[in-house]
């Protein structure tokens, strides 16, 4: 009976210790619970402030399955330095790298959250995240790495997002950012996230470098109509098999290498706004086969070198053009190739290795 009776004693603290519902006032956590305490989950209610996640995230990082923040409000701090050096932290605001805590598989948000700051969640092993609808800010690398992470949904409060949010979220397969109020996908947004399949955008006029790069089954985007330009290799070897950009009637600059290196590819159309098709644009794009060329007046070095060609056998190009080095280089299919008298420009190279 003795054994039994201490047992039960020995499972019931160990219950106690790795589940703990805490009431806190702003940076009272390391009086509540012990430093070796490990708990696997922690419920916080009342109000939580820099230091607590401080001593969150430098005591539990092993051993912390879930934290409930549902009932918590994050207040504002100023005073000493804290142990990462800040001094002021802003009112319902998750600071910078708060729960940077690679075991972390489940969080819950206060309901009363503003921004998420930068790196905040970053490195996590959370599989879903439910951002609170009062959300305005989503710092730099907020979730990136976060490479258990499925989905993602944005509210429509969200104003701004920083540099490679979801950037290398290896696991992440759908993300619909399209109620968020943003002018721009921010660069590296959803970089490398290989399984990525399924996107939906809102009407941004802006989609940053690198924004979609390496997320190889990514094979269809609906570009919004809103969109002017597109930055440097924002899809850079992507899985994309069309870009369909014709109905962009606004978009006047496709960046360097920004379709580059995608082998899927086999479309792409214009729309008469372009002005700008940067060096590497379509870079190896080797499967692309044009319907007809960039309205553009300048085809910049490498814009369209290695892709299949054009479906025209007989090409003539257009009044005044200037072609950049390598520009047209390492096509097939075309047969004849008619020059205008007032051809600007033909680089080193520029169809170079034309087999047919």
């Amino acid at each position: 009976m003795k054994n039994i009776f201490t047992v039960i004693v020995a499972a019931t603290a160990f219950f106690n210790i790795n589940a703990e519902t805490l009431t806190l006032t702003p940076g009272s956590i390391s009086a509540e619970i012990a430093a070796d305490a490990a708990p696997a989950e922690l419920i916080i209610k009342g109000e939580i402030d820099i230091r607590d996640f401080d001593y969150i995230r430098d005591n539990f990082w092993r051993t912390l399955r879930t934290l409930d923040l549902s009932e918590a409000r994050i207040a504002a701090y100023e005073g000493e330095p804290t142990l990462t050096g800040v001094s002021k932290s802003e009112a319902d605001v998750l600071p910078d790298g708060a729960l940077m805590l690679g075991s972390l598989t489940e969080v819950t948000l206060p309901a009363t959250l503003k921004a998420i700051g930068d790196g905040a969640l970053a490195s996590t092993a959370v599989k879903e995240i439910v951002i609170p609808t009062t959300v305005e800010k989503i710092g730099t690398s907020a979730f990136a790495s976060c490479n258990s992470l499925e989905s993602v949904v944005l509210p429509a409060a969200v104003k701004a997002l920083g540099a490679n949010t979801f950037a290398d979220c290896g696991a992440l397969k759908s993300a619909d950012i399209s109620a968020a109020a943003l002018e721009k996908v921010p660069a590296g947004a959803f970089a490398r996230c290989a399984a990525l399949a399924d996107v939906t955008l809102p009407s941004v006029a802006e989609i940053g470098a690198s924004a979609f790069a390496g997320c190889k089954a990514l094979t269809a985007m609906e570009f919004p109509k809103s969109l002017k330009k597109i930055d440097e290799k924002a899809f850079y070897g992507s899985g994309l098999a069309a870009a369909d950009l014709a109905g962009c009637p606004a978009l006047g600059e496709i960046g360097a290498w920004s379709f580059a290196v995608c082998g899927d590819l086999t479309s792409a159309t214009f729309p008469e706004s372009l002005k700008e098709l940067g060096t590497g644009a379509f870079y190896s794009a080797s499967a692309l086969t044009l319907g007809e060329l960039p309205p553009v007046a300048r085809l910049s070095d490498l814009s369209l070198a290695a892709i299949g060609g054009t479906a025209d056998a007989s090409l003539t190009l257009p009044e005044g053009i200037e072609i950049g080095d390598y520009a047209m280089s390492g096509w097939k299919g075309v047969q004849l190739l008619t020059l205008p008298e007032t051809t600007g420009r033909i680089g080193t190279e520029a169809m170079a290795g034309w087999t047919d």
